[in-house]
């Protein structure tokens, strides 16, 4: 009897342990959901400046009224953020977007939850294999191009990533999407067990196995050992003719501040007289960051954009109020409904004395990922003819929409944010496409030696 007791005890317990380590999905009711999708268009209605568009308003409406019109009568979390996400697209802007839900996500790996054992890069709009490390090894599929994954083209695929990345109809969050790859797969095509790869130059597909979160690192440290991400470099060319500054992203002021002090002070020591500052892959970030980088090359009056233009709605008001008392006193009384365009004289900045400005010359180089702050940069670079712009167009637009506001929807809990403004920058007449380079050079990911041999062959022909 007792030996039967203490198998059932361990049954039991052995069958709770289980259960522990399954997912179990979040889900909210159909009344819950038209609460968060009626909060989350009362904020884009009260914030985002396009909203003033009648025409755009409308259209965006009816998108809004098929979405609430066909709404289950239970939702997950996961197929919420999706819907959600695929509706806040059609606002067309990469500001205006939902927080991915990691939480979400951890819970789901954490809990027995499956991921693809490789990871993909974007060029050119098609896919292609970054890593691969699934526990049989397939000889040349790094860098091959990804035609399909379990019968899904690369196309579609690409395009409901870029959905859920926030930049439905470009390139410019393209690291994004490569970064949350396997998380949207899963989002948008549930768990899978086992993919089936269509490879270019292959005569049969690959499959290979999906694996649990600790096989996953343990075969991606094994394979791909991590390596250290520097935010800022700087290199000399042989005899001191060039130096270059890498700058990977323009987020954190205070650290690129002091980077650049020392960065510049010894460019000065080594007699430098030409500078290239490689701001390609660089996703953008702080304005002051930019403005820390252009204190060194100008001693002149500038702006970083062309105009910029708020909405002043309520939302932004009772931010402001707190925040920027000064800037709030401007817009106080000005209607909810109208565009405020800040005058020229509040976008002029009066650069910062430095102890070793940069007087020599200045190349910049910038590729498709330059986004934001990065394309900003380049754009006032070429504006006051501070230097030469140097590879491929850049990320983004000229006019953009940006400085957003944080909400969170009241059933979900899921994390949205709203642009406030609208920027046009300088760096081509043309407001939907980025700036353009002085001179076109294909120097992806290249050494220092390669883009100076490069950019020299460039400029004399």
């Amino acid at each position: 009897m007792k030996r039967t007791l203490s198998l059932v005890l361990m049954c039991i317990c052995l069958q709770q342990f289980v259960t522990a380590q399954q997912y179990v999905p979040q889900y909210f009711a159909k009344q819950e959901m038209e609460q968060d999708l009626v909060f989350l268009h009362q904020k884009l209605a009260n914030v985002h400046p396009k909203f003033l568009n009648k025409d755009f308003a409308k259209e965006w409406q009816e998108k809004y009224d098929l979405l609430f019109g066909h709404l289950s009568d239970s939702i997950s979390k996961v197929e919420s953020f999706v819907a959600l996400s695929k509706l806040l697209s059609e606002v067309d802007d990469d500001h205006t977007a939902l927080y991915f839900p990691y939480s979400t996500r951890i819970n789901y790996m954490k809990n027995g939850g499956l991921s693809m054992p490789f990871s993909i890069r974007v060029r050119n709009n098609k896919l292609y294999i970054n890593e691969y490390f699934a526990e049989q090894a397939v000889n040349g599929i790094a860098v091959a191009e990804l035609l399909s994954i379990n019968s899904i083209d690369s196309k579609q695929l690409l395009h409901d990533v870029r959905v859920l990345a926030g930049n439905k109809n470009g390139t410019s969050g393209d690291k994004s999407v490569e970064r949350l790859f396997a998380m949207c797969y899963w989002m948008l095509y549930g768990e899978t067990k086992q993919y089936e790869l269509k490879i270019a130059g292959f005569n049969s597909a690959v499959l290979c196995k999906a694996v649990t979160n600790d096989k996953y690192f343990q075969l991606k440290n094994k394979f791909y050992p991590p390596k250290e991400e520097k935010s800022f470099s700087l290199q000399f060319s042989e005899n001191n003719e060039f130096a270059c500054l890498k700058i990977a992203s323009f987020y954190d002021t205070e650290k690129l501040a002091s980077f650049l002090s020392h960065a510049f002070d010894s460019i000065q020591e080594n007699k430098c007289g030409k500078l290239i500052i490689d701001v390609s892959n660089n996703p953008g970030g702080r304005s002051s960051s930019v403005d820390s980088l252009l204190n060194y090359l100008t001693s002149k009056p500038y702006s970083q954009y062309s105009s910029i233009s708020v909405r002043p709605s309520l939302e932004l008001k009772n931010k402001y109020k707190v925040s920027k008392p000064d800037f709030y006193k401007l817009i106080a009384d000005i209607p909810v409904d109208s565009l405020y365009r800040i005058t020229d004289s509040l976008l002029i900045q009066i650069p910062r004395k430095t102890n070793s400005p940069f007087t020599g010359k200045v190349f910049v180089l910038v590729n498709g990922r330059s986004n934001s702050a990065a394309a900003t940069f380049a754009g006032a670079v070429k504006r006051y003819h501070l230097g030469q712009i140097i590879g491929e167009p850049t990320g983004g637009t000229i006019k953009y929409y940006g400085d957003f506001l944080a909400f969170t929807l009241p059933c979900s809990g899921l994390k949205f944010v709203v642009s406030a403004k609208e920027f046009v920058q300088y760096g081509n007449r043309k407001l939907t496409e980025g700036v353009l380079p002085d001179f076109i050079l294909a120097a992806q990911n290249a050494e220092l030696s390669e883009i100076i041999f490069l950019l020299k062959n460039t400029i004399n022909n």
